[in-house]
């Protein structure tokens, strides 16, 4: 038995419209869901989202997912509101979270290596040192402060 080239292309496009379909009609149920526990959703005592994804102590892990929390650029979804509120809790103007921050983990500076940098050319320059069970080395603040200064002068970003 032949099967034509035009016969197998219009079942291959069959298949992707009934995954399509399928695929709608899933994300319509997940969304009425949502907007039914919307409101109603609260969070247990001690739930810890870092210990349901099973990354433990591990503070290159933590720092992996916080930096692709706060990267707009990211698949998660929702552009840099993470970044914004990071930036407002930090007191530094949420405006400045955008499409064209940059961040980067493990940033080698001269003097240290910071675990995350947010970073946008001529306006901003943000590190977090991300602690999970180590302590702080010998002047390692004032290494990534001095390190941090030299890349915003480097970006033009100015000192304040």
């Amino acid at each position: 038995m032949s099967v034509s080239l035009p016969a197998i292309a219009l079942l291959f496009d069959s298949f992707r419209s009934l995954r399509a379909s399928r695929q709608k009609e899933r994300l319509g149920r997940m969304q009425g869901l949502l907007e039914a526990m919307s409101g109603r959703a609260s969070r247990p005592a001690g739930f810890n989202t870092l210990a349901l994804c099973q990354v433990g102590t591990d503070e290159v892990r933590h720092s992996a997912i916080l930096a692709w929390l706060l990267d707009p650029s990211q698949g998660h979804g929702q552009g840099s509101r993470f970044l914004a509120a990071f930036l407002d809790a930090s007191g530094i103007p949420s405006a400045l979270a955008g499409p064209r921050c940059h961040v980067k983990t493990e940033f080698a500076g001269k003097e240290s290596v910071v675990d995350i940098l947010v970073y946008r050319r001529k306006e901003l320059v943000v590190y977090v040192e991300n602690k999970v069970l180590s302590a702080e080395g010998d002047e390692q603040t004032d290494r990534e402060f001095r390190d941090m200064r030299t890349l915003g002068a480097g970006l033009l970003v100015p000192e304040g």
